[in-house]
């Protein structure tokens, strides 16, 4: 998205009163501007729309102040669980909620691929009254899948998880 560039000119249009300035350096503030935009951009795989919307995906590395709603995406992912253990159940990328069908009897999950430092995801389990027990560090599943907290989710409730090395219940 360039700047627009309108020609800037003095209080009456006779270019001796009030403020003058040399267009072209305005334009090349605007160019310098616009390259730093689009570096920006490239750097974080986003786009403009719009006179003022654009998107891209930001990491924060330290504190992030937040003032407002803040909402995570609803980018789901749907697991129907077997009776019994689930070992190393595959996450797909970008997921933050996962809703799990446990299977008739009740399931119990031992891991969840996909893991990488502060990722955060919620399991719910939507069974109709079929429990989903998480187990804690079953040696089913591979060490770096494991859930490091032991859980127990009746049918409706859910739980919040960040990914350490083990996923860890955090609310």
């Amino acid at each position: 998205m360039a700047i627009t560039r309108t020609a800037w000119t003095d209080d009456d249009g006779s270019g001796t009163t009030g403020t003058v300035i040399n267009n072209a350096v305005k334009t090349e503030l605007y160019n310098q501007i616009d390259a730093a935009l689009a570096l920006l951009l490239a750097l974080t795989g986003g786009t403009v729309s719009g006179a003022t919307t654009f998107s891209a995906t930001i990491t924060f590395n330290g504190k992030s102040d937040h003032k407002g709603e803040f909402a995570i995406s609803d980018a789901g992912q749907s697991i129907v669980l077997a009776s019994g253990s689930n070992n190393n159940i595959t996450l797909n990328a970008g997921v933050t909620t996962v809703t799990i069908t446990s299977a008739g009897g009740g399931s119990t999950l031992t891991g969840l691929t996909g893991g990488y430092s502060g990722r955060i995801l919620i399991v719910m389990n939507i069974g109709s009254g079929d429990t989903l027990t998480i187990a804690n560090e079953s040696a089913s599943s591979t060490d770096v899948n494991r859930f490091a907290s032991a859980v127990t989710l009746a049918g409706g409730d859910c739980a919040t998880f960040k990914y350490t090395n083990r996923w860890r219940r955090i609310g």
